[in-house]
């Protein structure tokens, strides 16, 4: 799947380049590497890294390895957060961007998943700015 214009960010470094997608529900990493250099087109690096599914694999798409990986994205090994209802239900969160933001150095991608009442990267009144991997049901 081709991610929509603007949803690729480009953090450059002296030694680095990161290619983040904010388009999953938790970033997913597209390039950490060497530098692509200041004119770098971050879907062109989308495209080379595309990875198509076999036919008759069993699988409709490659589960992507985000910075929070879910089960519910797929992820088949141990996910980068758990959350469920208090009644058990909802146990596989698959989390949706809802908002992001980026600048020199960072990017910062709020998530949802509406299904759990989960809410990841949202501040919090209670605790001021939300941190990496903080999940909570919104109040």
């Amino acid at each position: 799947m081709d991610p929509a214009p603007g949803t690729l960010v480009h953090l450059a470094g002296t030694d680095v380049s990161v290619v983040v997608d904010v388009t999953t529900g938790a970033p997913t990493i597209l390039h950490w590497g060497a530098p692509l250099g200041a004119g770098a087109d971050p879907a062109t690096v989308a495209a080379a890294l595309d990875r198509p599914v076999a036919a008759g694999a069993g699988v409709d798409v490659v589960a992507p390895v985000s910075l929070v990986p879910e089960h519910g994205s797929g992820y088949p090994g141990r996910p980068g957060l758990l959350g469920r209802r208090p009644d058990g239900t909802a146990w596989s969160p698959r989390f949706a961007p809802v908002a992001w933001d980026a600048g020199p150095g960072h990017v910062r991608v709020s998530a949802r998943d509406e299904v759990a009442g989960l809410q990841r990267g949202a501040p919090r009144p209670d605790r001021g700015p939300a941190r990496p991997g903080d999940a909570h049901q919104p109040g």
